[in-house]
């Protein structure tokens, strides 16, 4: 047993691959600050095998040992079932096995689990997704966090969500914060074309003075573009605006009208889909306000990128907003879309606001990084071994 009180870390990162959610994200950016770590535990990683490649290639992951999995995250049921059976054979004495996106292997194992939950969306929002889409991945989270030892999520807000539902007890959550996107561009560069080069779509919006607004989400109703759509026709009524929404379709269709999508789009709204993540924060040098109007979110990465730039933000009045972007931001009603243009008009028309919100997401920022999440995950392994050994 090393020093760390385990010998090794498997990890799994079968939802790292090109063009991926932030799920992946967070996993890859996760991997590579734990590798990074002064003196870090030995790491493994499963990756599947179309991203074996791009992994070897990506040099944040050099002193990670690359493995190949057979079977996809995505594949239900015979990849639960594997997990569950054939994860013990794979598993080193004294590992900890960490899955970084809401799955475990289930029943009884001879290894520490970790296992990160990273929002509630099922259990607080079930209109988004069909019966058996939350049925089934209820029983995942409620299954997940009953078999490991420790479980991570990314605000408290998400925590005390899973304590209220007795899906766990307070002291085997840990709370952590994210931080900005830091994969290295060798996974954009495998990606899949997608949404417009950043040039062409700065090039091609007006540079008369207007102001730029920009949203980063996929374009579905949980992260609410309809309300978006309707408060840009109603701030164009009083001052002409640009605002980009970059995001590519999600997993539920956008329910914009075709009228309102025709109206905003009319009125400076652009929908560019998808863009490198790279490219994110130079949106975010160019726009002089940072929107989100999410319906639920379990974190929120777009909001530190924010605050990183020192862009003011306006997000629409949630939990989880207040908790990560606090005094950076103005919050309006979710769903209202008279009170988010009016919110809109009064910043645009304030630059001494907007310059005092920035300095304030600028002077959070340091609340945010990888190193920090790395750290504190660190703890949850050892915490996770230790109470494994106990209940031996």
């Amino acid at each position: 047993m090393s020093d760390f009180g385990f010998t090794s870390v498997l990890y799994d990162a079968r939802t790292v691959q090109p063009g991926m959610s932030g799920v992946g994200r967070y996993t890859l950016s996760l991997l590579t600050a734990l590798a990074a770590l002064p003196g870090a535990p030995p790491l493994r990683a499963l990756f599947l095998k179309e991203t074996l490649d791009t992994a070897r290639h990506d040099p944040a992951l050099k002193n990670v040992e690359l493995i190949e999995s057979p079977v996809s995250h995505e594949d239900h049921p015979a990849g639960d079932v594997w997990l569950r059976t054939q994860m013990k054979k794979m598993v080193r004495p004294g590992e900890v096995y960490h899955g970084p996106a809401f799955i475990i292997p289930g029943g009884r194992q001879p290894f520490a689990r970790v296992v990160t939950v990273h929002d509630l969306f099922v259990f607080t929002h079930p209109r988004f997704f069909s019966l058996k889409f939350r049925t089934w991945m209820r029983w995942k989270i409620c299954r997940a966090c009953r078999f490991a030892e420790r479980i991570i999520v990314p605000t408290e807000t998400v925590k005390q969500q899973l304590i209220e539902r007795s899906c766990a007890p307070a002291e085997k959550i840990h709370a952590i914060f994210e931080a900005p996107d830091t994969t290295d561009p060798v996974w954009d560069a495998a990606s899949r074309p997608g949404g417009e080069a950043l040039q062409k779509v700065f090039k091609e919006t007006t540079t008369d003075g207007r102001p730029r607004l920009l949203t980063v989400g996929t374009m579905d109703p949980r992260k609410d573009i309809a309300t978006a759509r309707a408060a840009c026709v109603r701030l164009a009524e009083r001052m002409p605006v640009d605002w980009i929404w970059v995001g590519g379709p999600g997993p539920i269709p956008d329910d914009s009208s075709e009228a309102l999508k025709t109206e905003a789009a009319r009125r400076g709204f652009r929908a560019v889909g998808h863009i490198p993540g790279r490219e994110i924060p130079r949106a975010l040098e160019a726009a002089d306000l940072y929107v989100t109007c999410s319906r639920t979110e379990g974190f929120g990465i777009p909001l530190v990128e924010a605050q990183a730039a020192g862009r003011p933000i306006v997000a629409s009045d949630l939990p989880v907003h207040r908790e990560v972007a606090g005094d950076a931001a103005l919050y309006f009603p979710e769903g209202d879309a008279a009170a988010l243009a009016e919110l809109l008009a009064r910043l645009l028309a304030d630059p001494a606001g907007r310059r005092e919100l920035g300095q304030r997401g600028r002077a959070r920022a340091h609340l945010f990084s990888w190193h920090n999440a790395a750290t504190q995950t660190l703890q949850a392994y050892r915490e996770a071994q230790r109470c494994f050994e106990r209940n031996q």
